[in-house]
């Protein structure tokens, strides 16, 4: 994981050490300074901020003030001359708490305690995401059956019979098994209908049943064809691709 971290103190040299080994984290995608309270508060509003090395004695806003400005509290590991601030730094859930001076391992090991909280937080999250999508889904019901108009017979089709969808102006050309319809619908509209696990955009002007995909080869400009069990080609095109490809989980 990559993470971002805001290192706030009023000595330079204190900021300089921590940004320095810091740098040497591959976890750390970003490092950011304060030297005060009111710069950090500023920081963590303009920017999703994980975890923040913080002093408690500051000028004009402690460390402790400033913690009751942020909305949502990332991480905190205090960095502090004193102990007497101990006490109270864990009452406020501080992950750690850097006596000054101290040295690279005792640094180093707040860090990495730092990082496995956020991963179990990461992992926590994903856990509640992927929840919440499934609980979504129960109830919903995806486009089955579709009435069609052949001269002056209407059927009904069932949706698993059709191979792909076609945009023709103000209407949806569809291609089945048992023939040719036009629909007075849009692409658009069929998609949030249909299930993305069985069909997909594949380009402005195609929905594909993707069950019916054989193969796929290389084009130009970052397109592809995809060639399906009857011979049929297509076009998947590049500005449809990455959802393409993370839907039915291919690399190419």
């Amino acid at each position: 994981m990559k993470i971002s971290v805001l290192v706030v103190d009023d000595e330079p040299l204190a900021r300089s050490k921590i940004v320095n080994w810091l740098k040497k984290f591959d976890e750390v995608a970003e490092v950011q300074e304060a030297q005060n309270g009111f710069e950090a508060v500023e920081l963590t509003q303009s920017s999703k901020i994980d975890l923040i090395f913080l002093d408690i004695q500051m000028p004009e806003m402690s460390g402790f003030e400033l913690l009751e400005k942020i909305e949502k509290l990332p991480l905190v590991i205090f960095v502090t001359a004193f102990d007497k601030f101990a006490i109270e730094a864990f009452k406020v859930n501080a992950l750690d708490y850097l006596l000054k001076p101290f040295d690279k391992e005792r640094f180093e090991n707040a860090f990495l305690r730092a990082i496995d909280q956020l991963k179990q937080i990461e992992n926590l999250e994903f856990a509640e995401k992927l929840q919440s999508l499934l609980e979504s889904q129960k109830g919903k019901v995806f486009l089955e059956k579709i009435t069609v108009r052949l001269g002056k017979k209407i059927s009904i089709l069932e949706v698993r019979e059709i191979k792909w969808f076609k945009a023709e102006g103000n209407y949806v050309k569809i291609f089945a098994e048992s023939g040719n319809f036009l629909i007075r619908d849009s692409l658009l509209n069929l998609e949030k209908k249909l299930n993305p696990q069985e069909f997909q955009r594949i380009h402005k002007s195609y929905i594909l049943n993707t069950n019916l995909i054989q193969e796929l080869q290389s084009a130009s400009h970052g397109d592809y064809h995809i060639l399906l069990k009857d011979s049929t080609k297509l076009t998947l095109s590049r500005n449809y691709k990455d959802k393409f490809c993370k839907a039915l989980e291919l690399k190419i």
